[in-house]
């Protein structure tokens, strides 16, 4: 069994137009809001190695800032790539590599 309803009077410092919004919030919440979908920054990125051509999985850190560059040896061939990340302001992510 629900709990039962309650319902306030309207609130007269407020316009009318809003009054009835008022009401049916009080009343059990009854209208849902919808929120605005986040889009989430993806977790991972790809690059491909200039030695080998084999696609390699990296895991991002946003922590690090928008631009980054690092030294990563690839775990096919063991080569060292100097890997580029940018994370772009909508959230996504572009990687490559350049020998180093």
């Amino acid at each position: 069994m629900s709990p039962p309803l309650l319902v306030l009077p309207p609130d007269p410092a407020c316009n009318t137009s809003h009054a009835t919004d008022h009401l049916s919030y009080t009343a059990g919440m009854a209208k849902k809001r919808r929120r605005r979908r986040v889009r989430e920054m993806p977790q991972e990125a790809s690059y491909v190695c200039d030695a080998c051509g084999e696609e390699i999985v990296i895991p991002i850190d946003s922590t690090q800032g928008a631009e980054q560059s690092f030294v990563e040896d690839c775990p096919v061939c063991c080569r060292p790539n100097i890997v580029h990340l940018d994370i772009e302001p909508d959230g996504s992510a572009r990687a490559w590599a350049e020998p180093e």
